[in-house]
């Protein structure tokens, strides 16, 4: 074996212990590369064949936390207590339980007569002066002083113009006892048939209630009778009076 081939041989295994990729063969200096990364040099007679190691980038492995957001809808549900309030119409005159159907005396008044107070006191009430007109009736009816017909509205046009409420009136009477006079009418109040000189403590509350002042008390005791409002309903149910001095 001549030195030259020694020389090429020790190169050879130089080359191969480098790298296993890495083919080492002595033809000539001249170097090219090709498309797939392989360079070859060839440096006098040894052509050195390196294979180009191709470092393939492997984009990051991007771990996708996949959450499932459960959203939970809460649903409210809002009871509502609703109470019934019973609104009276602007109009309604302040009143009581309704009319009184017991006599003073202790006894109940006929279910005609009965029936007629209730209407009287529920038109009264409302302010209906149209009902009160028909209770009334196309009849010759006591009120006031004299007795005309039309009663109804007369008693509108007084209150509209400022005058006397005669249905708060009215009202006033019926929420206490009646009596029944000598002609079997149903009479409220009580009072107008009762001695003044026998009232009661309990007489004169009832006598406040209707708008008395202790001066018109004391008047009234000094003349010996009851000549204020009242109401009057006959044994039939007809309502007949309503006024001052029967």
């Amino acid at each position: 074996m001549t030195a030259r081939s020694r020389r090429s041989l020790r190169r050879s295994a130089l080359c191969f212990l480098l790298s296993a990729l890495t083919v080492s063969a002595c033809t000539g200096s001249s170097k090219s590369t090709d498309g797939a990364g392989v360079a070859t040099t060839q440096v006098g007679s040894s052509v050195l064949v390196t294979v180009a190691t191709v470092a393939t980038t492997v984009p990051p492995t991007t771990s996708t936390t996949s959450t499932t957001s459960t959203t939970t809808s809460s649903t409210t549900t809002s009871s509502t207590s609703t109470t019934t309030t019973t609104v009276s119409p602007a109009n309604t005159i302040p009143h009581g339980n309704g009319p009184i159907l017991t006599t003073a005396e202790g006894t109940a008044v006929e279910s005609e007569v009965s029936a007629t107070a209730q209407q009287i006191y529920d038109a009264a009430v409302m302010r209906d002066y149209a009902r009160i007109k028909a209770i009334i009736g196309d009849r010759r009816f006591r009120w006031g002083f004299v007795g005309q017909r039309r009663p109804a509205e007369e008693w509108q046009k007084e209150f509209d113009e400022g005058g006397p409420d005669a249905l708060a009136q009215m009202i006033a009477l019926l929420e206490l006892p009646p009596t029944i006079d000598r002609r079997g009418n149903t009479v409220w109040p009580y009072l107008a048939t009762k001695d003044p000189a026998e009232w009661s403590e309990q007489d004169l509350t009832a006598l406040a209630s209707l708008g008395f002042r202790p001066e018109d008390i004391a008047a009234t005791k000094f003349k010996g009778i009851y000549k204020d409002f009242r109401l009057i309903i006959g044994p039939d149910g007809t309502w007949t009076a309503f006024g001052v001095g029967y």
